[in-house]
């Protein structure tokens, strides 16, 4: 679900891409088990954070493929449980 929704958003928003790569990388939360994240509103809430996350510390990971979505999604998850 993650490509076909990022598609969707390719040419929205400023920097070209930034929106698709939030909502891809939103898409890392379905990979949490129930137990963590335990109905839908709270899937789209932690991948809405990990989306926002993912795009306020850009320039924080450097640029490459491993790891960056998978850590938003474990820190918007984190987040989650702790509030």
């Amino acid at each position: 679900s993650g490509i076909p929704t990022s598609l969707l958003f390719a040419n929205f928003g400023g920097k070209s891409g930034e929106v698709s790569a939030a909502v891809y990388g939103g898409a890392f939360v379905g990979m949490s088990a129930k137990n963590h994240v335990p109905n839908y509103l709270a899937f789209l809430a932690t991948g809405v954070l990990a989306g926002g996350l993912s795009v306020a510390l850009r320039g924080v990971f450097v640029d490459g493929i491993g790891g960056k979505y998978g850590a938003m999604a474990f820190l918007s998850v984190g987040i989650y449980k702790a509030a």
